[in-house]
C-alpha cells in the first residue's frame, strides 16, 4: 500500500458537518484540548462540537455546541451536555467485512 501525507484541507470534501469541520463530541474534550494547544493545527482551525455522547451516535442530541475557554473548559449546548437521550436521527452504519453489507452499528 502506498500513502501520502497531505494537508488536512485536502480532505475537507469528505467531511459533511455544517461548517466543514471535523465533528467531535462535546462531551469528550481531551482530544480537542490537545489540538487547541496547537492553534495552527487543522483540528484547532476546523472542528464542530456536537452534543453526541457515544461514537455510534445512539445517545445525546444532534445539535451544535460552542466552546468559550475564557468561560469554561466544557462545551455549551442547547440541551444538557452528555445526556444519555436516545438518538435516532443520525444513524451510524458499519460495512460488514466480506459481504459489503451496510449494518446499523448500534
Amino acid at each position: 500500500m502506498d500513502y501520502e501525507t497531505v494537508p488536512a484541507d485536502n480532505c475537507r470534501s469528505l467531511i459533511r458537518s455544517g461548517n466543514g469541520g471535523l465533528l467531535l463530541s462535546g462531551a469528550n474534550m481531551n482530544y480537542l484540548s490537545s489540538c487547541l494547544s496547537q492553534p495552527n493545527s487543522g483540528v484547532a482551525k476546523n472542528h464542530e462540537l456536537r452534543n453526541i455522547l457515544n461514537p455510534t451516535c445512539t445517545e445525546g442530541f444532534d445539535e451544535v455546541c460552542t466552546l468559550d475557554l475564557a468561560k469554561s473548559n466544557q462545551a455549551s449546548c442547547p440541551h444538557a451536555l452528555g445526556t444519555p437521550n436516545a438518538l435516532t436521527s443520525a444513524p451510524v452504519y458499519n460495512i460488514q467485512y466480506g459481504t459489503g453489507k451496510k449494518v446499523l452499528a448500534a
